[in-house]
């Protein structure tokens, strides 16, 4: 089972005999264009290195309240959010990030996102797809696409949340979670 996105389902595909399930979160398995601002702030080689990891801009505009957040976020959440990356040193990964996203397949990393796509139109295990209605990266019909091109996927929409579901409606997931590898994935003690 997996709540991430292309890293943690290439490792579910990686390892599909130990995989009875996959619950998929706001994700990425289709490459498409990436917009125009984004690149321009995080993708342009060093200004962007400069505005991430000096300016700290990606994190200001990634950890406030409205995009990634719909719902109130606990401060102590939102600290540790912050907490790993207080220095424009250790911000080179967060300013690496996004020049790794691929806005066609042709792209670096873009053949990676089109076999993980390709793999799960064949793999026939029960598959939970739960996407926000107000993600700002992705839409809810990318959401419906994914569950609806697996061999045995639902689709649950997820309402007044945003990019960081687990905060936005932990509970719900949970819940939805739980009931989803009971009753139909079938997984013992959940």
């Amino acid at each position: 089972m997996t709540g991430v996105g292309p890293i943690g389902l290439r490792f579910a595909i990686d390892h599909r005999d130990g995989v009875r399930a996959l619950v998929i979160l706001n994700t990425l398995l289709r490459t498409r264009p990436v917009p125009l601002v984004f690149t321009l702030a995080f993708r342009n080689g060093a200004f962007s290195s400069f505005l991430v990891r000096r300016l700290d801009l990606f994190r200001r505009i990634a950890f406030r309240h409205g995009w990634p957040f719909r719902r109130r976020v606990e401060p102590r959440a939102m600290a540790q959010y912050r907490m790993p990356h207080p220095t424009a040193a250790s911000r080179a990964g967060i300013a690496a990030f996004p020049k790794m996203i691929p806005g066609h397949d042709g792209q670096p990393n873009g053949d990676y996102i089109s076999e993980i796509d390709a793999t799960l139109q064949e793999w026939n295990v029960p598959v939970l797809v739960m996407f926000s209605d107000g993600d700002i990266a992705f839409k809810v019909e990318d959401g419906e696409r994914i569950a609806g091109m697996v061999p045995n996927g639902r689709f649950h929409l997820v309402r007044n949340a945003g990019h960081y579901l687990q905060e936005d409606a932990g509970e719900e997931l949970a819940m939805r979670m739980v009931t989803f590898l009971r009753d139909e994935a079938k997984v013992a003690g959940a």
